[in-house]
């Protein structure tokens, strides 16, 4: 991670991320670049506006086409690259309740994929989708809460009508809350829940993507404890 708060003197913050993985096999690896540019004060407003761009090469394997005279047909291998960028603003709209509003251009190529196919089933792809993320912030501390909540409400809404072609509908939710319990220790739980419907071959098959659930209770004793996924 590298992060600079004053970019050529104009308050405007810089930050750069690469992430890179490998996971028991050679073939199940994933590298992701970001870069990130945000102006805190757009139009010299309290609305935050910012610009990313990335780069990420991952592997995707047992791919099943569900569609079309190939439908049944598993690819077992084929290299994914992706590259995009996201212009977005937010603002608060109400103390510690913020909103977000974002574009993505994204292009999806695949690559050396295991067996000969159609490149009209599994070919070079452009994603634009426009997102919208409602933030909650009742945490009496954002680094090291004891007590409060916090919720996040996402959604994205791809369509051929952006000039992309991918088309899908998806959304989800996540909330955690914080109470403090005996000894100094706080109990937290987290709870998300999300789903859709696709046409995006990359991500998942077309029609109802099955919903995505997570639940999570943990106990915090004593030293600082911080979940960037909230």
């Amino acid at each position: 991670d590298w992060t600079h708060r004053n970019l050529f003197g104009t308050l405007i913050r810089g930050e750069a991320r690469v992430v890179a993985s490998r996971l028991l096999s050679e073939q199940d690896n994933n590298v992701r670049a970001d870069f990130t540019l945000i102006e805190p004060w757009f139009l010299g407003t309290r609305t935050q506006a910012a610009l990313s761009v990335f780069h990420e090469r991952r592997d995707v394997n047992n791919f099943e086409i569900l569609v079309g005279p190939a439908r049944g047909t598993i690819i077992e291998h084929y290299r994914l690259d992706e590259t995009g960028i996201r212009p977005s603003v937010s603002r608060e709209i109400a103390p510690r309740v913020k909103l977000t509003l974002g574009y993505n251009l994204t292009t999806a190529d695949p690559k050396n994929p295991s067996r000969p196919i159609d490149p009209a089933l599994l070919g070079r792809e452009v994603k634009r989708s426009l997102d919208a993320i409602f933030e909650w912030n009742g945490r009496n501390d954002v680094f090291n809460p004891t007590e409060g909540f916090y919720t996040r409400s996402t959604g994205e809404m791809a369509g051929k009508f952006l000039g992309g072609d991918s088309q899908f509908l998806r959304g989800r939710q996540t909330a955690s809350v914080y109470r403090p319990a005996l000894f100094g220790t706080v109990i937290a739980a987290r709870a998300g829940y999300g789903a859709g419907m696709s046409e995006d071959r990359h991500r998942s098959a077309k029609g109802f993507a099955p919903p995505d659930q997570t639940v999570a209770i943990f106990i915090r004793i004593g030293a600082m404890i911080y979940d960037p996924r909230h």
